[in-house]
């Protein structure tokens, strides 16, 4: 978790996703109503990436990151988080 620095999570995250430069390996989704970007795992050269959902929560950028779960859990950890 960090201090978000944009005030608009739902522009930050689409540029965010344009620069995404591998097809298919993330999708734009919500997470409690909000913007999220969602990085599928395993989707990069090496086959290495993990999991993430990036989310924008009361001003602070959450990345929910594993290298054993799938992104479906990660989605409900992040969904779970009020």
């Amino acid at each position: 978790m960090q201090r978000a620095t944009y005030t608009d999570p739902a522009k930050w995250f689409r540029i965010d996703f344009a620069e995404i430069k591998i097809p298919g390996s993330a999708v734009l989704g919500q997470v409690n109503g909000q913007p999220a970007i969602i990085v599928r795992p395993r989707m990069d050269h090496d086959k290495s990436n993990p999991a993430l959902v990036e989310f924008y929560r009361d001003g602070i950028d959450i990345n929910v990151i594993s290298t054993s779960l799938r992104t479906a859990t990660l989605l409900r950890i992040a969904d779970s988080m009020h």
